[in-house]
């Protein structure tokens, strides 16, 4: 059966961040106007969102295709629970993340991190020097900043 996440510390999040679908346009996109009108197509055209939803598990973006019949139907591999409806509803919970020009180099500290504590060394104080390096870098991108 399928149940929400427990929450780890009473009162805390009952929910999970895991990697999802990210589309952007860059600068370099010769036209810009083609470019998003097929986004929005590929975003919100029926077929296109019931296509990714049944062969890739792609969630639809927008909350209002969540009245999708295919979005709503039961699976049998899951014991007929409306399971598209029920990750969704889980993932109210989740706030936002916010990414900047750093999030590559805190992701590679991460996955050295999680290599390091794969390999034996102490959890606590991984994640105490992971906060202090973090720190560290917020604190100088900060004061580099004209006011």
């Amino acid at each position: 059966e399928v149940h929400s996440l427990p929450a780890f510390e009473y009162g805390g999040k009952r929910s999970v961040h895991g990697e999802g679908t990210a589309i952007m346009l860059t600068r370099k996109t010769e036209n810009d106007k083609a470019a998003i009108e097929f986004l929005n197509f590929l975003l919100t055209d029926f077929d296109s969102v019931t296509f990714a939803l049944n062969d890739a598990g792609i969630i639809p973006s927008i909350p209002v295709l969540y009245n999708l019949p295919e979005f709503n139907a039961s699976i049998n591999n899951f014991q007929n629970i409306k399971l598209w409806r029920f990750i969704a509803e889980q993932s109210k919970e989740e706030e936002a993340v916010l990414y900047d020009h750093r999030y590559e180099e805190v992701a590679k500290q991460l996955l050295q991190m999680e290599q390091e504590a794969i390999e034996g060394q102490d959890l606590e104080m991984l994640i105490a020097l992971q906060e202090m390096e973090l720190n560290s870098t917020l604190n100088e991108a900060s004061a580099d900043k004209p006011e």
